[in-house]
Order: C-alpha cells, then sequence, then structure tokens
C-alpha cells in the first residue's frame, strides 16, 4: 500500500483509487484506498480473489502443456504431472512464457519424460479460452467496486488487467515500472509526513546511514534509461527485450558495455549492479554474467 500512496499522491484528483496486486504465492488482494477531507489515502476496504493467483495460473498452463505432451506421444493421462522431474521442468518454463507475455507461448524442454522431447505451442486465443472461467471471477469481485483510478502491481498482476480494463475501462495504470523498494521508501515518506503535519507532533530525523549510489546511467540506445544516475546501489530491474540489442554506459559518457546479439525471441532480461560498480545481466532461466 505504500506504494500506492506514493502514486496516488500525484493523482490529486482520484478520490477513490483500486489496489489491484498478485505477487509471489499470494492470491489476487483488490484494496480500495479512499481520499479523507484532510487530502490523505486510507484503506477503506479489501477482497482476495483466493482462486486467482500466480501459483493457479502457472499450475492451468503447465497441466495443459503435460496434457498435449500426453497425447502427442501416447502417455497415459496424468503420468507427466506425477512425475516431480517432468513437474518442476514445466512449472518453470510455464513462468517463463507467462512473464515473457507474448502472443503466443512455446515450450521446448529437451527429455521431459523418459527421454522424450516436449515441443507444445500454446496459442493466445487458447490461453484466453482456459483462463476464462477462471478470471470471470476477478470481473464478479469488481461488479461492487467504484474507483476512479486502478493500479496495478506486483509480477502477476499484467495478467488480469485485461479483465479490469473490461469492468472498469480507461482506468487502469500500470505503476509496475516504479521500482517496489523506491516506491515504499516514498509511501512511506509521504505518510510520515501527513502524520507529522498534525498538531502536537514533531518530527524528528536523524541520519542513520549513507548508501552507494550509481555514478554512471545504463540502458539501450540515447533515451532507453534502465539504471539512472544516482540510483542506490546495490541496483536490480527487469526488462523485456525481443531482439538483439546493446546495453551502453549513456552518462557521463556514452560507452558501450554489452552486446546482447543472442536475442531471438521477447524474453525478460535482468541487469543487477552491485556495491562495487559491477554490472551483471541474465536472461530468464539462464545464470547472470557479469559484465
Amino acid at each position: 500500500l505504500a506504494a500506492a500512496v506514493c502514486v496516488a499522491h500525484d493523482k490529486a484528483s482520484a478520490k477513490k483509487v483500486l489496489v489491484a496486486d498478485m505477487d509471489g504465492d499470494a492470491p489476487l488482494q483488490l484494496t480500495v484506498l479512499e481520499r479523507t477531507a484532510s487530502g490523505f489515502y486510507i484503506e477503506s476496504s479489501t477482497k482476495s480473489v483466493d482462486a486467482v493467483s500466480g501459483p493457479a495460473l502457472l499450475s492451468l498452463l503447465a497441466t495443459h502443456v503435460a496434457t498435449q505432451f500426453e497425447r502427442q506421444n501416447k502417455v497415459p493421462r496424468g503420468e507427466v504431472m506425477a512425475s516431480k522431474k517432468a513437474k518442476a521442468k514445466l512449472l518453470k518454463e510455464a513462468e517463463r512464457a507467462l512473464l515473457s507475455a507474448g502472443n503466443a507461448m512455446t515450450f521446448m524442454l529437451d527429455g521431459l519424460f523418459e527421454g522424450m522431447d516436449c515441443h507444445v505451442n500454446v496459442s493466445k486465443p487458447r490461453w484466453d479460452m482456459m483462463t476464462g472461467a477462471l478470471l470471470r471471477q476477478v470481473e464478479a469481485a469488481l461488479a461492487d467496486i467504484e474507483a476512479d483510478v486502478i493500479f496495478v502491481s506486483g509480477a502477476w498482476a499484467t495478467l488480469v488487467k485485461p479483465n479490469l480494463d473490461k469492468v472498469l475501462p480507461e482506468k487502469c495504470q500500470i505503476f509496475a515500472k516504479l521500482p517496489p523498494d523506491e516506491a515504499v521508501v516514498i509511501g512511506c515518506a509521504k505518510h510520515a509526513g501527513f502524520l507529522v503535519a498534525k498538531k502536537g507532533l514533531t518530527p524528528f530525523l536523524k541520519p542513520l546511514m549513507t548508501v552507494p549510489v550509481s555514478p554512471v546511467s545504463i540502458g539501450f540506445g540515447d533515451d532507453v534509461i534502465l539504471i539512472a544516475e544516482g540510483t542506490p546501489l546495490p541496483a536490480k530491474i527487469e526488462h523485456s527485450v525481443s531482439a538483439s540489442c546493446k546495453v551502453f554506459q549513456l552518462a557521463p559518457s556514452k560507452v558501450e558495455l554489452a552486446d546482447l546479439n543472442d536475442v531471438s525471441e521477447e524474453t525478460i532480461m535482468t541487469m543487477e549492479l552491485s556495491a562495487e560498480g559491477q554490472l551483471s545481466i541474465g536472461f530468464a532461466g539462464q545464470p547472470m554474467v557479469t559484465i
């Protein structure tokens, strides 16, 4: 909620803010923040859609791929998901496919089950049909909710954004690009500022520690900044890439750092800059490489 407070204060006209959060193993949480007469936002209601979560979507996709694999290879139904090793491989690949959020999902796994390779495609229309009944529960939960603005957060929440758009059109705004650690700090600071402004409360600030910051800006091309100059270290970001590209130091001077020439399809790139200034880059399902 601290992240929501951080962003909500930039929307002065919003009286009610709906926060749709779905991250980790937790189910979808729908929380309404209401603006008080003093201008601050407080939590007015919350509800959980227990059937809709990241693990539920992963299991649905992995089970479908396992069923298709069993049909292709004449394997008795249910044996693939009964294998702990095969199930773990499918769930890991399902996570990569869902977070990549492409128009189609391709599963290519060597030796998935008893030495047999898996090659299964799941189209977007097929996936929409599979998740239709599950995600309609999101629309039902939204039926009695009123909001001026919707903020979507969490790794999995973007998967239910189309349902939010359908029920409350033109109100959804993704703020997942805001680094969660920074958003929480800013939100807590705004909350503290609201509290100390009350009569009888006096702020007392005492510096406790200093943190290193990035001396450079890192990104793509000339204008896509992933880690800005002055960012507290260590820093970690995730960014979607779909083609070969180059990573540059953009400021104070432009220097080529890495050539990512092995990217042929959309995937998630993770970039980390350590407190010592070491830059590491990795892709979904692959180890990090220090530049």
